[in-house]
C-alpha cells in the first residue's frame, strides 16, 4: 500500500507559480493504481471524472528543485493538482500531476485530467459535449451526449456527435450504432452515410463502406471527397478502373482535393 510522507508548498521557478505537493512512497504498480483510484474517488465526490491519462516516459524536464524535494521526503512518488483551468465555452478541467520515480532513477511523468459533470437539460448537454470534444476530451463529451440522448432521446446532433467522438477513441461498434441511429432519424443527409462510410472504411468493412459512400454520392454528387474516399477503397481493393473514375471524378469537382491528389 501506498504510504504518505508529507506536503509542502513551492515554487518550481520559470513563472510556473507556487503550488502543494504531496510526497508518498510505493513498493509496486499495484500501489500506484491504488493511490490513483484513491484521488480519483476523492475527485468523484466533487462530481470530476477521470477523461484521460498521458504518460511522458523518462522526463527530462523535471524540474531539479521537485527531485531534491523527494529525496528530503524520502519519496518516490510526488504529486500536485492543478488549479482549475476553464477553457472552451467555460469547460472545467483538473489535471493532477504525478512524477514516478523509478528503479534505474529516471523520472516518469504522469498526467491525470478530469472533467466537472454538471447536471444540466438536454441541449445544454449538446454544448457542453460539444465544448469537451472540441478540447480533444472524447470521453467527457460522450459523457454529456449520453446524458442529454437519456433526456431527449430525438436530438439527431446528440447522436452524431457522440458518434464521431466514439469513432475518435476507436469505440466502433458505438460509432457505426450511431450514425446509423443518426440516419435512421433522417436518411436524406449525405454526410451522414459518408461518415458511416468512413468508420466502414476504418474497420476494414469495404463493403459496406462502399455502399455508404455511394448513398452519399447519390443524395449530393457534387461532393468531391464522397468519390476521393470511395476511390480510395477501390484502389485498396485493387479495382483500379473503378477507382479511377471516383478519382477523376472528384478532381473534376475538386483540383485541390487532397486525398483524390494522393491516390494518384
Amino acid at each position: 500500500m501506498f504510504e504518505y510522507k508529507g506536503s509542502e508548498q513551492f515554487d518550481v521557478g520559470k513563472s510556473h507559480g507556487e503550488y502543494e505537493y504531496d510526497f508518498f512512497t510505493i513498493k509496486n504498480e499495484e500501489d500506484f493504481l491504488a493511490l490513483m483510484n484513491h484521488y480519483g474517488l476523492i475527485f468523484k465526490n466533487f462530481n470530476y471524472y477521470l477523461d484521460g491519462h498521458n504518460v511522458i516516459e523518462n522526463n527530462s524536464k523535471l524540474s531539479p528543485l521537485v527531485q531534491t524535494k523527494m529525496k528530503e521526503h524520502e519519496a518516490n512518488i510526488c504529486l500536485t493538482f492543478f488549479v482549475d483551468e476553464y477553457m472552451k465555452n467555460n469547460i472545467g478541467i483538473k489535471e493532477l500531476v504525478v512524477n514516478k520515480k523509478k528503479l534505474n532513477g529516471t523520472y516518469d511523468l504522469h498526467s491525470f485530467f478530469y472533467y466537472h459533470f454538471e447536471e444540466r437539460n438536454a441541449l445544454d448537454y449538446l454544448e457542453r459535449g460539444l465544448a469537451y470534444a472540441q478540447s480533444e476530451l472524447h470521453n467527457a463529451a460522450i459523457r454529456y451526449f449520453s446524458e442529454g440522448i437519456i433526456l431527449e432521446p430525438g436530438i439527431i446532433h446528440l447522436y452524431y456527435f457522440r458518434g464521431i467522438s466514439c469513432h475518435k477513441i476507436k469505440n466502433f461498434e458505438q460509432a457505426i450504432s450511431d450514425l446509423s441511429k443518426v440516419i435512421e432519424l433522417d436518411p436524406t443527409e449525405s454526410t451522414f452515410y459518408s461518415l458511416r462510410g468512413f468508420i466502414f472504411k476504418d474497420i476494414n468493412e469495404n463493403n459496406k463502406a462502399i455502399s455508404d459512400l455511394s448513398k452519399a454520392i447519390e443524395l449530393d454528387p457534387t461532393e468531391s471527397s464522397f468519390y476521393s474516399m470511395r476511390g480510395s477503397i477501390f484502389k485498396g481493393i485493387n479495382n483500379i478502373e473503378k477507382a479511377k473514375e471516383d478519382i477523376t471524378k472528384a478532381l473534376e469537382i475538386n483540383p485541390k482535393d487532397k486525398l483524390a491528389k494522393k491516390c494518384f
